[in-house]
């Protein structure tokens, strides 16, 4: 307010004014020139900082054009559905004069490589979070060596693009970058492809805008026309790991539930998971269970586990495996026995290579005496019979099998040996240690497993006993004087209780009914007056007296 031209400034340049007190404290400028179009002379306005003739067409509204797609970038990734860019610029004439930018797409983006990866690829998110190991990004209470793996549960739909990546081994989790790279699937659950740091569709060919699916048995684009689904269940008990049944790779719909013992969580029955090429535990390995809900990468896809802590306790997995996966039944405590069922689908291809066929050997005999034992079915190759592991017929019925008696020679009984009385002197308990034995027709006996006799009454574990009191006895001092000198009195003594070698022992250690510690005493009698007659009385009448001797 009040300011002026400065008047010793050169014309459309930068812009000078002076002070509302005049030019005398000198003047000021933001650098920035006369605006196009103010008048700088006769006839003439200034134009991009120059005062040139005033041209009615000059400042005509020039709207922008596109110019030619540039070439296209390389693809984002050398496999699994990468992408790659081509851009354009607005500059097929640039706009001018307030003239309207170019309208439409200045980048676009198409798919490349999308053939699978080969096996044992690292998954595309762990290779970016993998590639800030050992940098902490200062972040208090992140280790300097720290090692950083993808983050997938809980985060929202609009962020599956970001970098998150959690502290390997923590479940503490940061943004690391606000874009993935772009090829990146958005999730483990879904084929649609990250782009300039938003979700695109894609199918299962890796395809952008693609609407490829898996078809039942994890053909991308099938019919469902070659599935054919295997299930099965499982219910020994055996303590410790036991291996249920081989998952073989290919191999979707995956569908493992351990149903608790009468309704009961806590059976002590629990599923593990082994790398079908490693033999590493991927799940609930060395006796250490997860409670809780998690999710696991492996063999290409995401196996969702409900925790250890429910009913049903389930592996699931909807998409194909590229690799092995090996079920196994972890049982502790009171051995219940378990309850699996079991489900996946293959392609009928993969099954119709394989049979199974009679072994000339025969299984171990089911129980140890009076059981039954049957000949072993192999699993083959068709063409060269040769066998293969059992889990490559999973799916393929099996033919019935001869079976005969064995172990038919003996009985089960209960053998018990007992255990000291815990009372050396009078009534005590002691401990009876059962153990299971076949007892053979010749009387000889052979311990087996204390299961083999669980369908007979088992013994208690503690007896009633009295000790026999052999080991200690009583140690008396002398009597103490009779209590009277005359008549029937007391005496009175002490005792302790000594074992052979005269040490002290514990009173209970004695037999109690041997602890006399008191006596009557005192056979003579205590003298006595002797009386003879009274005497007459000493008068006849009146008061008088009479003695005695």
């Amino acid at each position: 307010r009040g300011s002026k031209i400065c008047s010793y400034m050169p014309i459309c340049k930068p812009l000078w004014c002076t002070t509302d007190v005049g030019e005398e404290e000198g003047c000021r400028t933001q650098h920035m020139p006369w605006a196009d179009g103010t008048p700088c002379g006769a006839h003439q306005w200034c134009q991009r900082g120059a005062c040139v003739t005033r041209d009615p067409n000059a400042l005509q509204p020039i709207n922008g054009g596109w110019g030619d797609w540039q070439g296209w970038e390389e693809c984002s990734r050398p496999c699994g559905g990468g992408v790659k860019r081509s851009i354009r610029d607005c500059n097929s004439p640039s706009p001018a004069n307030g003239g309207r930018y170019c309208i439409g797409r200045r980048v676009k983006y198409k798919s490349c490589n999308t053939r699978e990866c080969p096996p044992k690829t690292p998954d595309f998110r762990e290779e970016q979070c993998a590639a800030n190991n050992y940098n902490n990004f200062n972040i208090p209470g992140v280790p300097k060596d720290v090692k950083w793996v993808p983050k997938y549960g809980g985060i929202g739909v609009e962020d599956r693009c970001k970098l998150y990546c959690r502290v390997a081994q923590s479940s503490s989790y940061f943004l690391l970058k606000e874009k993935v790279i772009d090829g990146t699937i958005c999730g483990p659950d879904t084929y649609d492809i990250c782009v300039n740091g938003i979700c695109r569709t894609a199918g299962c060919d890796h395809v952008l805008g693609s609407s490829s699916q898996l078809d039942y048995c994890g053909e991308c684009g099938g019919n469902n026309s070659s599935c054919q689904q295997v299930s099965g269940s499982y219910n020994k008990s055996h303590y410790g790991y036991l291996k249920v049944l081989r998952i073989p790779s290919g191999s979707s719909n995956i569908d493992i539930r351990q149903h608790g013992f009468r309704g009961s969580f806590k059976d002590d029955n629990y599923l593990a998971l082994v790398d079908g090429e490693t033999g590493d535990y991927v799940l609930n390995g060395n006796y250490i269970v997860s409670m809780f809900r998690k999710l696991i990468l492996y063999g290409g896809t995401t196996l969702e586990y409900t925790g250890s802590d429910t009913v049903i306790e389930r592996v699931n997995s909807s998409r194909p495996l590229n690799k092995d996966l090996i079920i196994e039944l972890l049982s502790v405590g009171k051995l219940y026995p378990p309850d699996i069922k079991y489900s996946y689908t293959v392609q009928h291809s993969s099954l119709a290579q394989y049979s199974w066929q009679l072994s000339d050997q025969w299984s171990v005999c089911d129980k140890v005496c009076n059981g039954e034992m049957h000949r072993l079915l192999i699993c083959v190759k068709v063409q060269s019979r040769q066998e293969v592991s059992s889990d490559m017929c999973n799916g393929i019925n099996r033919p019935d099998v001869p079976r005969q008696p064995c172990n038919n020679h003996c009985v089960l009984r209960w053998q018990m040996s007992r255990s000291e009385c815990s009372s050396h002197c009078g009534e005590g308990k002691r401990a009876l240690t059962v153990q299971c034995v076949q007892q053979f027709s010749d009387f000889k006996a052979s311990s087996v497993h204390n299961s083999s006799c669980s369908h007979l009454p088992r013994p208690p574990t503690h007896e009633p006993c009295v000790g026999p009191c052999d080991h200690a006895h009583w140690r008396f001092t002398e009597w103490s004087p009779c209590t009277k000198t005359c008549g029937t009195g007391m005496q009175r003594r002490e005792a302790e209780c000594v074992n052979d070698m005269n040490e002290p022992m514990g009173e209970k250690e004695c037999r109690e009914e041997e602890r006399i510690v008191e006596r009557s005493c005192g056979t003579q009698k205590c003298p006595e007056w002797a009386v003879g007659e009274w005497a007459p009385c000493s008068v006849t009448c009146g008061s008088g007296e009479r003695i005695r001797p």
